[in-house]
């Protein structure tokens, strides 16, 4: 029996729209900056294997050109929200020619297309980008999102089905009440018993996930709330986690933990990388150490990096977090990739642009 992979296929259909609409962007870029002659020369300067006629068609090749190119694609032509867009749907390109068993999870989809489509819209392609929106409609909750939501509901539907079948005739006492006051509850409590128990424990779980997601975010910046006050450099947050494949880590959320979706927060883990959702991620050396110092003032930045068992490196966000982070422990389990890491959190200035 095979599984109908409906949400990768919707991603791959929006990779194909973003590919077609770059081929002509690029090229059209590259020839009035460097000539007609542009590809060999740049695939010299920046070898790739495969040959030059082959990568015109790699969408991969063609947002490496765009992020590598600053004299064709500087901000005036591909502004940092663009290109840290692009990396996303790079990603999501990676994530799908290696998730060919299960499809993927709705969030990760989502996020996948909406980038596409902001990206389009950005580089000037509005009706491009309502294509990549519409398929938006086509996606489908995945059997891994169904537990998240059913959990909560089943310990009310245990009591229900047990000794509450004596509940339901007292629920049925009230209704000729003597009582003219309580009759403007009287008429409703027979449907809120009913289900009060689910009813009470649902509400008690939106309003604890709308509150955690209220606070955390509230202090998702450095030069924001608690933050506010702290000084350049100043620790403002440390942490282990295992993060799974196709998760991600918000660096000041306490405790860190991982997130659902490759995409999203300030560090994702998909198809075997590491990969910083504003773009700069830089691998630390074997001579070099953890700090606050190192990760301010090295600067040769990638948006991702493949994981290894030794693999150190820093993270600096668009909101001035600055995170060091070490590779504990790479271990699977069944068809899942799960990384330990270590992490400092530090306040660091405002990247500009």
């Amino acid at each position: 029996m095979t599984t109908k992979l409906v949400n990768q296929d919707q991603v791959t259909a929006g990779l194909r729209t973003v590919a077609q609409v770059l081929n002509p962007f690029v090229q059209k870029r590259m020839i009035g900056v460097h000539g007609k002659n542009w590809l060999p020369e740049f695939v010299r300067r920046h070898p790739r294997p495969g040959s030059p006629q082959e990568h015109l068609g790699d969408l991969g090749f063609l947002i490496w050109v765009l992020t590598k190119d600053e004299r064709a694609f500087g901000p005036k032509v591909l502004p940092r929200q663009a290109r840290n867009l692009a990396y996303r749907v790079r990603e999501a390109r990676n994530l799908t020619s290696h998730e060919q068993l299960n499809d993927l999870d709705l969030a990760t989809a989502r996020g996948a297309l909406q980038s596409m489509a902001e990206f389009l819209t950005l580089i000037g392609e509005p009706g491009k980008a309502g294509e990549v929106r519409q398929l938006l409609g086509r996606l489908r909750s995945t059997g891994n999102a169904a537990p998240h939501v059913v959990r909560p509901m089943s310990p009310p539907t245990k009591r229900r089905s047990g000794q509450r079948a004596k509940p339901k005739k007292a629920k049925k006492q009230p209704q000729p009440p003597p009582q003219p006051q309580p009759q403007r509850t009287s008429g409703r409590p027979v449907i809120r018993i009913k289900i009060g128990c689910g009813a009470v424990a649902a509400l008690v779980v939106i309003a604890w996930v709308v509150g955690w997601m209220f606070f955390s975010h509230r202090d998702a910046d450095p030069y924001e709330g608690k933050y506010k006050d702290k000084p350049l450099g100043a620790r403002l947050n440390t942490g282990r986690s295992e993060i799974p494949r196709d998760y991600h880590l918000r660096f000041l959320d306490e405790p860190i933990a991982p997130l659902q979706g490759a995409f999203g927060g300030d560090l994702g883990f998909s198809a075997g990388q590491l990969t910083a959702t504003d773009g700069r991620i830089v691998v630390i050396t074997r001579g070099e150490k953890i700090s606050y110092a190192t990760c301010r003032d090295t600067t040769r930045y990638t948006a991702s990096t493949r994981v290894t068992k030794t693999l150190r490196f820093c993270v600096t966000t668009d909101t001035g977090v600055v995170a060091g982070v070490a590779v504990r422990g790479v271990r699977k389990q069944g068809t899942n990739t799960f990384v330990k890491l270590d992490i400092i959190v530090w306040k660091g200035r405002k990247p500009k642009g």
